[in-house]
């Protein structure tokens, strides 16, 4: 049986109307009693109206509505029982008629309309009560039909209000938020005159939002020429549909003032009503910022190009003077040796004394301007870059601090090492400065150096440790710097170069230096080299 959900929007049957329907048949097929069933949208049967018989008569009908035909009247006396299944035939029905209630939508079966009572003719009369009965359904389902619409009237009604309580509000947030930005909001016709003016662009013009709306722009906004530019462009907007965007200065009582201004076309503001909408941003302070940026940048390549041109100088001038200085020096040292050679011993102590001064001091002269010659050739090198092998680059280093340190024992260990981008040359002269420092400030015990090496994302990281005497935390950056050193005594000779040349180097392949020390552990540099120069592995 095919069954309709149509109407399951009815919470509840229309009594009332169903007992003026009741009334009229029971008149009209003098009976006793009248029974009203639904379908329910699971295929129930649902009693929804009883009338003139008892609650246990309507619980005896119920299973036999499946046995009923969904398209015609039945009537007791009907001739076979024809429309009744087999298993209800041989049993009479406890009800006299009945007949289907049928959707004017879809022609589907809703229910049936029940009848009891006494009414011997009620069969006698069965063509003519057939006909009443199909009469008195298609006003049962009237009723239903009128409910329905009232109840469908009445969620329309509901859901109008809801939906305008919905517009109320979101119209709310929309002019809160269009009050709170800190920009002006305008909305105008095609004529000039306001249609929405948010508090900010009110405000700069000693009015609310609601004083706005309905004056002409020309009204606040002088002089004339500028106003009408400013409606020609709107018309514009308007007319082609374009956008505009524009920086404008404006001197607004001797104070200059720059907005940066959009418009776009705003269709059907109103019905019928085309508009134009314009955003303005007052980016004085945002222009003011721009330009002292630009300055400064100015400012500072100038600078940059100053400092420079400076170390370009100081480089060239330090490579002239310790390249020129080392001639006079070299005839100092050497007279003043054959002075010791020659007069040693034969003139008093304090001119031997004076003499060993002399020649100690043109000694360290001599190797303070060839470490200041070779800081100075590190960025001038026009050495390539090639692939260096670092486990054989350590070892050769090795070998070399040994032979020049055959008095002392030297250990030296590494782990498996990366073959990194580089200039050899400075790279040896990197190890070697950082080697030779580990031997000089090793102290009381035999010098030991580790170097290990750590692959990072786009750099290698090498560490060089030693167990020497350390260095103070307040030198850890210091050190690397020109003529500084970690430890002054004289015990531990050097001009305070080599960790400079070192810091340089590093910086040549894109890398960084860095120390970490302290007296119980000795010190471990690091430094990195970068994975990406051309031709990197």
């Amino acid at each position: 049986m095919q069954r309709s959900n149509r109407y399951h929007l009815l919470e509840n049957a229309p009594t009332q109307a169903f007992q003026r329907s009741t009334r009229l048949i029971l008149r009209l097929l003098d009976v006793t009693g009248v029974a009203i069933f639904l379908t329910g949208l699971d295929g129930d049967w649902r009693l929804v109206f009883l009338s003139g018989c008892p609650r246990s008569q309507a619980a005896d009908i119920e299973p036999w509505l499946s046995a009923l035909p969904d398209d015609e009247p039945w009537v007791l006396s009907d001739s076979s029982n024809a429309p009744l299944s087999a298993e209800r035939a041989s049993t009479p029905p406890p009800f006299l008629a009945s007949a289907p209630l049928t959707c004017p939508e879809d022609g589907a079966n809703l229910g049936y309309l029940v009848v009891t009572g006494t009414n011997s003719s009620l069969g006698e009369q069965s063509r003519q009560t057939r006909q009443n009965l199909r009469d008195c359904a298609d006003m049962i389902v009237e009723q239903l039909e009128l409910r329905l619409q009232v109840r469908q009237a009445d969620m329309d009604v509901r859901q109008l209000e809801q939906y305008t309580t919905q517009l109320t509000e979101s119209e709310r947030r929309f002019e809160t938020l269009v009050n709170l930005l800190p920009l002006f909001i305008v909305v105008k016709d095609y004529d000039g005159h306001m249609l929405l003016s948010n508090k900010a662009h009110a405000e700069s013009y000693g009015s609310t939002p609601e004083e706005m709306v309905g004056r002409h722009f020309f009204e606040f906004l002088t002089p004339r020429e500028i106003a009408e530019a400013v409606l020609e462009a709107d018309r514009r907007v308007i007319d082609t549909g374009e956008t505009l965007r524009a920086i404008r200065e404006v001197d607004n009582n001797g104070s200059q003032f720059i907005f940066d201004v959009m418009k776009i076309k705003y269709d059907n503001w109103e019905p019928g009503v085309d508009a134009v909408l314009g955003v303005v941003t007052d980016v004085t302070e945002l222009k003011e910022r721009e330009r002292e940026l630009a300055d400064q940048s100015r400012e500072l390549e100038h600078l940059v190009e100053e400092l420079s041109r400076s170390n370009r100088q100081l480089e060239q001038f330090a490579y002239v003077a310790s390249h020129d200085l080392q001639e006079p020096l070299r005839m100092v040292t050497s007279f003043l040796t054959l002075l010791d050679e020659e007069y040693g011993g034969q003139l008093d102590a304090d001119a031997d004394e004076y003499i060993g001064y002399a020649v100690d001091g043109a000694r360290r002269m001599k190797a303070m301007i060839n470490d200041l010659l070779e800081y100075s050739r590190v960025r001038r090198s026009d050495e390539p870059f090639t692939d260096v092998d670092l486990d054989a680059l350590v070892e050769t280093v090795g070998a070399d601090l040994q032979a020049a340190h055959p008095d002392v024992a030297v250990s030296l260990t590494h782990d498996l090492l990366a073959e990194v981008r580089g200039r050899r040359g400075q790279l040896e002269r990197l190890f070697t400065n950082l080697f030779s420092n580990a031997v000089k400030y090793a102290g009381s015990g035999s010098p030991h150096i580790h170097v290990s090496c750590t692959r990072l994302d786009d750099e290698w990281r090498i560490a060089v440790e030693d167990n020497g005497i350390g260095i103070p935390p307040d030198q850890h950056e210091r050190i690397f710097d020109v003529f500084v050193r970690g430890r002054t005594t004289r015990q531990t000779p050097g001009t305070g170069i080599g960790l400079a040349i070192c810091a340089t180097i590093v910086e040549e392949h894109d890398g960084r230096i860095w120390v970490e020390s302290d007296s119980a552990h000795g010190s471990t540099f690091y430094f990195t080299l970068s994975r990406n120069h051309a031709g990197a592995p």
